[in-house]
């Protein structure tokens, strides 16, 4: 990945954030404590937790405002 369509050279952005990919967590830790489900799943979702924390690390919250492409751009013919 280079961070550019192949096709037109426009930017690529990120779709997936730290926000959307956290809430669940809470999710999970709510389900192993209601279902006691065991220290193991306990242990997994700090794991899981740590990865995020790693992949996410340094990045901004919401990213900046972007100009975005619309689908009917990229169905165009390219330029060559």
């Amino acid at each position: 990945m280079v961070g550019v369509c192949t096709r037109c050279g426009g930017p690529l952005l990120q779709t997936v954030y730290k926000a959307g990919i956290e809430k669940y967590v809470d999710a999970a830790r709510s389900l192993i404590e209601q279902y006691q489900l065991g220290q193991y799943y306990v242990d997994r979702v700090d794991l899981v937790e740590k990865e995020i924390l790693s992949l996410f690390q340094g990045e901004e919250e919401e990213p900046p405002p972007q100009e975005q492409f619309h689908l009917t751009d990229f169905l165009k013919p390219r330029k060559e």
